[in-house]
């Protein structure tokens, strides 16, 4: 049984691969499936926030549970078939009699609630949340037993420092993560951040009142740009959006700092004092990207409408709209010398632009879903992206062609960056892994990640422990180890 995007439920023969039966009735995207132990029930979950108790045999919905207040994610039976469980985005998750289609017990986390799954005898029930914790629950009577803490540290953007050694990542977790890009060991973690943190940019030159600093912007869900001073520590907070800030980028000559946020506007810095010096309006859309070119005159944005703007920065003003994308534009980039303009979209493409002229010059395709990033090596020969289909790929900028698929993540890789002399590449993504490539053999040269919870505990001779909670606590780093 597949559930869908299209609302439907779809039965199929595994030997054959032909569609017995399409189940319709849910009025919005079906999360999840999952057949009842004897087989003689499906239940599915949907954004439409109802539950639905099948036949497969006949396709006749049986019944409809109601009582979640948003969408739901995960359904799952117990193994006697006389429960079902389901958890959703309203932070909860519910137990249901199948006899008489009575919720019995809500349970609840601290956020959305992801995937439920029953013990195989049926004493346990575990949840697994967006506040980073997973559950185990007496399903009986509702009793929470015990709160495994951890934390699922999706990393959401990367870049490299001046010289190459230093990688800095920012996620989920509300930091600031420097590494040492050659040893991988975390070198420090700046907390100040309220809430997610998206995007991260090294200033391009040293400070210009004291040669020996660096600087390093990052932009959050808390509304706020933060500019830290990586030898003093210190951290200058600058305020003024009224909205989620998605991006920073430093211009090339260091004079300025853009970002751009989900307030439909683009804050124009000075990331020395960090007063605000222009907010540029009129993009008419949600803000997820923006980029200078190397003259430090024109800044790129792209978002929520589908086309990438050029603004011109001594009047503020918009040059040019370039339209061709069929959906929202993630990333946005200049090539070195200033010739080329490339985007990512939402619509599995990458563009490449004239920015003088605002003609798209080349399509490349070949991604299967979203494009999140895209990155010119130092020299503008080649293009990097990254993409929910969990690939980075590496482009000719030239002649279109994909040149390699760089596979290794196994979840959407959010953001890709160039090391200053174009060896090395670094990719990041929802899988929590940073993993650095070698770009002549297209190999992999180290993983990058935050210790979990119970990272190193092994699980030799342990007894009492059901299958999942051994699950559960692999996850947070255990191994079965020998």
């Amino acid at each position: 049984a597949s559930g869908s995007e299209d609302q439907t439920i779809k039965l199929w023969d595994v030997h054959t691969g032909n569609c017995l039966k399409t189940l319709q009735g849910h009025t919005k995207r079906v999360n999840s499936v999952r057949f009842s132990p004897d087989g003689q029930l499906l239940a599915s979950g949907s954004e439409d926030q109802t539950v639905k108790l099948w036949n497969p045999s006949t396709g006749k919905c049986l019944r409809v549970l109601e009582g979640h207040r948003d969408r739901i994610w995960s359904v799952a039976f117990s193994p006697d078939g006389q429960t079902l469980a389901s958890s959703g985005e309203d932070k909860t998750v519910k137990l249901w009699n199948l006899t008489t289609g009575e919720c019995f017990k809500t349970l609840g986390h601290a956020n959305r609630v992801w995937s439920v799954a029953f013990s195989p005898d049926g004493q346990l029930l575990a949840s697994s949340g967006e506040d980073r914790t997973v559950k185990l629950w007496n399903p009986s009577i509702g009793d929470c037993l015990k709160t495994l803490e951890g934390y699922t540290n999706k990393v959401f953007s990367v870049a490299f420092s001046l010289d190459g050694r230093t990688l800095a990542s920012v996620g989920e977790d509300q930091t600031v993560k420097l590494w040492n890009a050659t040893t991988g060991e975390c070198l420090q973690s700046l907390e100040g951040h309220a809430s997610r943190v998206w995007s991260v940019a090294f200033a391009p030159q040293r400070h210009v009142n004291s040669p020996n600093d660096q600087l390093l912007a990052s932009s959050s869900d808390d509304q706020t740009v933060k500019l830290w001073n990586l030898q003093t520590g210190k951290c200058k907070t600058l305020s003024g959006h009224t909205n989620w800030v998605c991006c920073v980028a430093f211009s090339p000559d260091g004079q300025l700092l853009a970002s751009g946020s989900e307030d439909q506007t683009i804050k124009l810095w000075h990331p020395i004092t960090g007063q605000c010096l222009q907010t540029l309006h009129g993009y008419n859309g949600k803000v997820w990207s923006v980029a200078f070119n190397p003259d430090s005159a024109t800044l790129a944005s792209g978002g929520e409408n589908q086309t990438i703007k050029l603004w011109d920065l001594t009047i503020g003003e918009p040059l040019e709209t370039l339209k061709g994308h069929t959906n929202r534009v993630w990333s946005v980039a200049f090539s070195p010398d200033g010739q080329l303009l490339a985007s990512g979209s939402e619509d599995q493409t990458i563009k490449l632009w004239h920015p003088a002229t605002g003609n798209c010059l080349r399509t490349l395709r070949g991604h299967r879903d979203r494009v999140w990033s895209v990155a010119f090596s130092p020299d503008g020969t080649t293009l990097a992206s990254g993409s929910d289909d969990q690939t980075v790929k590496i482009w000719d900028t030239r002649s279109g062609e994909c040149l390699n698929t760089l596979e290794g993540h196994t979840n959407w890789v959010r953001s890709v960056a160039f090391s200053p002399d174009g060896q090395i590449l670094a990719s990041s993504g929802e899988d929590e892994v940073i993993i650095l490539w070698n770009l002549k053999t297209g190999k992999s040269l180290k993983k990058l990640r935050s210790p979990k919870l119970y990272e190193g505990m092994k699980m030799i001779g342990v007894i009492g422990l059901t299958e999942a909670q051994k699950a559960a606590l692999r996850a947070l780093g255990a191994s079965d180890g020998e």
